[in-house]
């Protein structure tokens, strides 16, 4: 029964994941695009796996976060404006 659940578990942050996407993909880099659709594809098959591959789809699920927020990153504010008007 609990094996059940988590997959229903899994099944619903899967289908979050996917309106996520469908509202925020154009937003992201391509790397970041890559490893979040990789993560939630890793996170549906998660409850099948066991050993060694549950442990390489578990660090597939976690390289999205690192990616993700390097995909959003803006540069600061003023970074590649001029000094002063008219100096670029």
């Amino acid at each position: 029964m609990a094996r059940s659940n988590q997959r229903d578990e899994v099944r619903e942050k899967v289908n979050e994941c996917l309106v996520w996407w469908r509202n925020n993909c154009l937003y992201l880099s391509e790397e970041a695009r890559e490893a979040f659709s990789d993560a939630y594809m890793a996170a549906s098959l998660h409850p099948n796996l066991s050993g060694e591959e549950r442990k390489a789809n578990w660090s597939k699920i976690l390289a999205a976060g690192p990616a993700l927020t390097r995909g959003v990153a803006l540069p600061p504010i003023g970074q590649d404006e001029p000094e002063e008007p008219g100096d670029g």
